[in-house]
């Protein structure tokens, strides 16, 4: 399938070039998305799907486990701190107990981001969101899973984060 249908399961364009490791837990030889005007790295035993909409598209890269990383590109480019704040509240009105701070600064690039604490089946859970600007879209970042399994996920999570380009170039400083 390509990126012009309307739903596919991406498992093309991979480039298999490495191991992948985190603290004694092995993943599969690190892959290459590539579509839609994006690139990453990730995980090649990670299940990647595409949903592709009118306005948008959502990238999900999902662990065997609880884990999961997505990149959703906005074609309209709204605000990006609408976006989160529109994130925050999906949260909000999915868990009562919710800790939300901002991080330091982790990438190369300016972006709005929080760092979410919930509780979900009396399991610890975080997840990570960004947004930020291009000169042609907005783009979301979310990561998420549960405390005790982030504890090896969450490296491979930020680098796959930090593997991602945009053709369009990275955000732009307003």
């Amino acid at each position: 399938m390509r990126p012009e249908d309307e739903y596919s399961s991406h498992d093309y364009d991979h480039v298999h070039d490495r191991d992948h490791r985190d603290g004694g837990f092995e993943f599969g030889a690190e892959a290459a998305y590539r579509a839609h005007g994006v690139q990453f790295h990730h995980p090649g035993d990670w299940t990647v799907t595409e949903d592709v909409g009118p306005d948008e598209t959502t990238i999900s890269v999902q662990s065997s486990g609880t884990s999961y990383w997505s990149l959703t590109l906005i074609d309209d480019a709204p605000d990006p701190s609408d976006i989160i704040d529109t994130v925050l509240g999906v949260y909000r009105g999915e868990y009562t107990d919710l800790d939300v701070y901002e991080p330091p600064p982790k990438f190369r690039f300016s972006a709005v981001a929080r760092d979410i604490d919930f509780v979900c089946l009396d399991l610890v859970n975080s997840a990570s969101v960004m947004a930020f600007r291009t000169n042609r879209r907005t783009v979301l970042v979310v990561s998420q899973g549960t405390d005790r399994e982030l504890e090896v996920t969450r490296p491979v999570l930020e680098s796959i984060t930090e593997s991602l380009l945009c053709e369009e170039g990275l955000p732009v400083d307003e």
